[in-house]
């Protein structure tokens, strides 16, 4: 029951990820702070490890409760994300007041404006943006699952803004309902990430990544997508 990581510039393999059991207490405060839609509120809280180590963390409840099977299915689909690469923060499961709870590792600190977007306030490297979102749209879609846009989020950085992909949900129902990607759905998915003036580039720079595809067929999607 996979847990959090320490914010760094690179992720840490899923294989030193902090389990449940490593867990020695978790306190969830009354601050909402999302809304998981269907699944559940987003509430903050701290987890402490048996390490004497503590951190702030995102606990997400599910309206309906969510079995065990289904938890399994989730950490499934978690480690196959983080192990393509897919920038994710490090979520997992625990059992608080005897119902199943998502936890993941809030991102960033309070005192770092590191705040979430739907999409970067400021762009000043077109090229750079479009080249990291088809990269882990990209990442996603090579794991086996579809790409989905509002899964992705953006925050700041020194080096202009970065992506994070924070909602595994529809990811891990993918993969419970072994739900096959198609490479036109992943880029429409991308498209709707962008401006309309961007949409073309953001399409390219999708199909370079995934790379397997033929010259002649690329161009032929290219064209059906540009104009639909």
């Amino acid at each position: 029951m996979v847990l959090m990581q320490a914010e760094r510039k690179e992720q840490a393999p899923y294989s030193s990820w902090k389990t449940a059991n490593d867990v020695k207490k978790l306190v969830v405060s009354k601050e909402i702070i999302g809304h998981g839609g269907n699944f559940g509120l987003v509430r903050s809280g701290r987890v402490t490890f048996n390490d004497g180590t503590s951190s702030r963390v995102a606990v997400k409840g599910f309206v309906d409760g969510i079995s065990e099977d289904a938890v399994r299915k989730y950490e499934e689909a978690i480690e196959k994300l983080a192990n393509a690469g897919v920038k994710i923060p490090k979520i997992g499961f625990i059992q608080y007041q005897q119902k199943w709870v998502q936890i993941s590792s809030l991102f960033g600190r309070r005192d770092r404006n590191r705040k979430l977007f739907h999409y970067p306030p400021r762009l000043e490297n077109e090229n750079q943006f479009l080249q990291d979102l088809a990269e882990q749209a990209s990442i996603i879609h090579k794991a086996g699952f579809q790409f989905v846009e509002d899964s992705i989020k953006w925050y700041n950085t020194e080096d202009g803004p970065k992506p994070i992909i924070v909602d595994v949900d529809l990811y891990a129902r993918q993969h419970a309902l072994q739900y096959p990607p198609s490479v036109r759905s992943s880029a429409l998915a991308v498209m709707e990430c962008v401006p309309w003036e961007l949409k073309d580039k953001a399409l390219k720079a999708f199909l370079d990544k995934i790379g397997d595809i033929a010259p002649e067929a690329k161009k032929k999607m290219m064209q059906e997508m540009n104009h639909a």
